[in-house]
């Protein structure tokens, strides 16, 4: 296999991890969620300090390029104050379990972790 194509395997490879893992936390969050008509409107908004909608983006900014499995996740409510006010948002911490590294930098500023905590 070139070069080319083992780096087009592992990045297809990562966009497929990221996918299960974000189908997994999409189910358990409507597995387990509220009744989304029971929730008041919400509006809210991310940006990010890196580019990250490419593989090359990814190896540009990344330390590592992990496969990973949703394992967990911790439902943050929002605050007496919040709900009072009729507003807040319900976040979530999803642990990651790393199945494997893809990809790492030849620098990079840490070892890629066993278990990632995301918060979303």
């Amino acid at each position: 296999m070139t070069d080319i194509g083992k780096r087009a395997w592992a990045f297809t490879a990562a966009g497929v991890g990221v996918t299960a893992a974000a189908a997994t936390v999409g189910f358990t969050t409507l597995a387990s969620g509220p009744d989304p008509d029971e929730l008041p409107l919400t509006n809210a908004s991310a940006s990010y300090r890196r580019p990250g909608a490419t593989a090359q983006d990814w190896v540009t900014y990344a330390d590592h390029v992990i496969l990973a499995r949703a394992v967990d996740q911790e439902v943050q409510e929002p605050t007496p104050i919040e709900v009072e006010r009729g507003e807040g948002m319900v976040g979530r911490t999803v642990t990651l379990e790393v199945r494997r590294v893809l990809w790492s930098a030849p620098d990079p500023a840490q070892p890629a972790p066993e278990v990632y905590e995301y918060p979303t």
